[in-house]
């Protein structure tokens, strides 16, 4: 039995080893690693390198080289190493246009292609590339995606020989297990791509439905992953146990694109609502000024049919006058919501509301309705009650979408994130009033930033920008309440993670 097929015999073992990290579902950059490893095993060889074909060109994805030490494995941005373009001239084009298997003895005696790379590649090295075995990897579809290549196969001396021919049909085996890695990393590329791209454009249009939050979300993705950029470079004590992996970190940022999905149901008359009355304030106000003109109507009316008005009567018109001007005040200064509603402001619109005058068709009514009195009556914000469940009912719609959209394993707790991003840690959030180790480290993290870039946006309808030290003594105090995460705030603050916001205002 010659040296190749021994080889190939007492690495059997190794081919099996890849075909079940194939079927175990195993990182596809650790599979492809694998294969190649195995495949210059097998051959003996000193060298080996996949390629990933794309718009006509060839780019390096896994390389190794045991004589030089180098060994790497990179996929998607590799720009040290140059692509390669597909001609017939140069041996790894060759393969894929003509799909066909190449095995070269000695490159620097080879006439047949143009081998100015690998010999650039040896002078830049030291490098001697001789003997190169090249195949081309095809999917299901017969379509080319990528190559396989091996150098400098060795015999048991460590002698740099021409690859066996008893090497070739093993290497085509190898190459159709590399092809199903490539083509299921560029599927699940493409699916993950599709998800980013749904993700997005969800988003967007969540954030376009209201000027009031356009850049709401996409503020806040910037946060989050500054924050995670500070977990990660390990200077904080407090965050020494706590690390995000790529796939952690992608879980958080997806849950950040996705945090408001919910408010698609939300109507645009509560998101858009600026004010306690609303789009109503211009009713309450025109009423205001109808009961006014009604009112000047019927005292110069009666002052022109009478010489000498009663007395009475005209202290009842300017009392008329000035109470009309108090009410209308009095919902000019409370309607913005921004300053709490005092004792007696509340009782004044209690009692305001409850006056009455004539329409023009004779009906009998409030100076306020029964909705104007209610909002008039919010202690602070623009929000009734009602309108305040309503719209907190768009976490758990939030949830709802997302549980049905497929996604990827490392994406899974996208939905329960998504759920739990107004909870505070004392059990006063919502939607179930979760509290302390309830709640996991990444929504800490989404509800702090995402109430900070609240407080010191510019466009929101229900207050003005607040600055950032303002705003950072709004979260101290409900650090203080244990609300917060004080881990989450003072990582927050002490390395102003707000600067990754190019247009954030300091002195707001």
């Amino acid at each position: 039995m010659n040296y190749a097929k021994q080889t190939i015999i007492n690495n059997i073992d190794e081919l099996l080893e890849i075909g079940i990290a194939l079927s175990s579902g195993n990182k596809t950059k650790k599979v492809l690693d694998l294969i190649l490893k195995q495949a210059r095993v097998i051959t003996h060889a000193d060298a080996g390198s996949v390629y990933f074909y794309k718009n006509r060109k060839l780019n390096f994805e896994v390389m190794q080289n045991d004589t030089i030490e180098f060994k790497q494995n990179h996929f998607g941005n590799n720009d040290s190493l140059p692509s390669v373009p597909v001609t017939c001239e140069n041996v790894v084009g060759y393969a894929v246009l003509t799909d066909k298997l190449v095995n070269i003895d000695d490159v620097y005696k080879n006439d047949e292609f143009d081998f100015l790379g690998p010999k650039k590649y040896d002078d830049l090295t030291g490098y001697k590339t001789t003997s190169m075995l090249v195949i081309p990897l095809k999917n299901i579809n017969e379509k080319v995606i990528g190559v396989l290549q091996l150098i400098n196969a060795k015999d048991n001396k460590g002698n740099v020989i021409p690859f066996a021919k008893e090497y070739e049909k093993v290497f085509e085996a190898l190459a159709s297990q590399a092809a199903i890695t490539i083509s299921n990393f560029k599927y699940l590329n493409k699916i993950e791509d599709l998800l980013n791209s749904f993700v997005g454009s969800v988003a967007t249009a969540v954030d376009a439905r209201t000027k009031y939050n356009a850049n709401h979300t996409k503020r806040l993705v910037k946060l989050i992953k500054k924050m995670v950029e500070l977990i990660n470079a390990r200077n904080e004590k407090e965050f020494l146990n706590d690390y995000f992996t790529e796939e952690r970190k992608e879980q958080l940022i997806m849950a950040a694109w996705m945090h408001d999905v919910g408010k698609i149901i939300v109507p645009l008359s509560l998101l858009n609502k600026g004010s306690k009355l609303g789009k109503r304030t211009s009713l309450v106000l025109q009423r205001l000024d109808y009961i006014k003109l009604k009112t000047e109507k019927k005292y110069w009316k009666r002052k022109a049919e009478q010489e000498n008005l009663n007395k009475g009567f005209q202290k009842k018109y300017k009392q008329k006058i000035a109470l009309l001007n108090n009410v209308r005040n009095l919902i000019i200064k409370t309607n913005n919501g921004e300053a709490p509603l005092n004792v007696k402001e509340k009782e004044k619109i209690e009692k305001y509301s409850k006056l009455r005058y004539i329409d023009g068709n004779g009906n009998n009514k409030r100076w306020l309705t029964e909705y104007e009195r209610d909002c008039l009556m919010i202690r602070r914000g623009t929000l009734t009650s009602g309108e305040r469940d309503l719209i907190e009912e768009h976490v758990e719609v939030g949830k709802n979408i997302l549980k049905d959209i497929p996604f990827l394993d490392k994406l899974k707790k996208v939905p329960d994130f998504v759920y739990m991003h107004h909870e505070l840690l004392d059990g006063s959030g919502y939607p179930d009033g979760l509290s302390g180790d309830q709640i996991p480290l990444e929504v800490r993290i989404l509800t702090l930033v995402d109430i900070f870039e609240a407080l010191i946006a510019s466009d929101r309808p229900y207050r003005n920008a607040l600055s950032i030290d303002k705003a950072l003594d709004i979260l101290e105090g409900m650090v203080e309440e244990k609300k917060l995460d004080a881990r989450v705030f003072n990582l927050f603050k002490r390395n102003k993670a707000w600067e990754c916001l190019e247009d954030y205002d300091q002195n707001v």
